[in-house]
């Protein structure tokens, strides 16, 4: 089967949701803000750059054939150049020359090829991630690959992240691991001084990060353990490059059963765009409800009222063993008198 098979990708949606991953909840605020971001600036117009050009664009007019991977061709050129030059320190960490690179990247859209010095290379290679429309891990699939890798159980953690990685777009899926393969190989010689930690820190920023949105700002805590997830991710998928674009068997038999693509697609694109569920439609009507207060919870407040307003109230008692002593002349007077009405205890 296809790994573009909706049939497939909808087993994927399913098998992520039943491990609390629930991509169409994840995804929807992100595939709102990128629909009106569209709807306020138009659609992208045609780009015939290498730079900032979208990447399905750019690998359908100058993509290259690696082992059943089509990826563009800047990203095999400098991958060609890296692997000869595996021993050299500071791998992507290192900048190369920003006059010479701005001339070579010039050139580069107007067809040139790619040329300059290991470190000019890897160089423009981390500016051509940093200027794609999308990044490789897009916005839509952003909140989904954070909420996976907080995930504590590290085998489920392991399976969600490469599970994800199947509902990208292919261009973004050839790409991403051809370039995690280059990632391991750099990783893996120490020569260099570059590890896995060290490439993920510098590389994460290019490769994944969130659809600036201004109105809906969270708190910088949340920002710094978000980023501390990307990092994380983009050091795991080094490590497990060559698991990147796997099925799970489990996964790959729920997809076979299911004969019908056209439903497929229709019920895939319905979880991708996180239409709302009717259970969570009555659960929300069921808190309305229980928000009312009974007959039984009013008299109580009532009652208590009452005994509150009592017990801030002067007692006749207070009154009376305090009199005044006007009031204690016409008591001697009654006394006096033999009139020993009830009305001067009941005071």
């Amino acid at each position: 089967m296809d790994i573009s098979d909706y049939r497939l990708k909808l087993a994927v949606g399913k098998q992520l949701k039943a491990d609390k991953v629930n991509v169409g909840k994840l995804c929807r605020r992100d595939t709102i803000v990128w629909k009106t971001r569209e709807e306020h600036q138009g659609p992208l117009a045609p780009n015939d750059n290498v730079f900032g050009c979208p990447l399905n664009e750019l690998v359908a007019r100058d993509g290259i054939n690696c082992g059943g991977l089509i990826v563009p061709r800047l990203l095999y050129s400098a991958s060609q150049t890296i692997r000869s030059n595996l021993t050299t320190q500071g791998l992507f960490r290192v900048n190369g020359s920003s006059a010479r690179m701005k001339a070579i990247k010039a050139e580069m859209n107007k067809g040139e090829p790619l040329s300059g010095t290991i470190h000019d290379q890897t160089g423009l290679l981390k500016l051509w991630l940093r200027e794609l429309p999308q990044p490789l891990f897009t916005y839509q699939l952003y909140e989904a690959f954070v909420r996976a890798y907080k995930i504590s159980d590290m085998e489920v953690r392991k399976s969600s992240l490469l599970m994800l990685c199947l509902l990208l777009p292919l261009p973004n899926l050839h790409t991403i691991t051809f370039l995690f393969q280059l990632l391991k190989d750099i990783s893996d010689t120490n020569e260099n001084m570059m590890t896995h930690e060290t490439l993920a820190s510098i590389l994460t920023p290019n490769l994944i990060k969130p659809l600036e949105d201004s109105s809906t700002r969270i708190s910088s805590t949340r920002e710094i353990a978000n980023h501390a997830a990307c990092v994380g991710l983009v050091s795991f998928l080094t490590v497990h490059s060559s698991e990147i674009g796997t099925v799970p068997m489990t996964v790959l038999t729920a997809a076979r059963e299911n004969d019908d693509l056209e439903r497929a697609e229709k019920k895939f694109n319905k979880l991708m765009a996180g239409k709302k569920s009717k259970l969570r439609f009555f659960r929300k009507r069921r808190r309305a409800r229980s928000s009312s207060v009974s007959l039984q919870t009013l008299n109580l407040l009532r009652q208590s009222e009452r005994e509150v307003e009592n017990q801030h109230t002067p007692t006749m008692e207070r009154r009376v063993t305090q009199p005044t002593a006007a009031f204690e002349y016409s008591r001697v007077l009654q006394l006096r008198n033999g009139n020993k009405s009830k009305s001067v205890i009941s005071i």
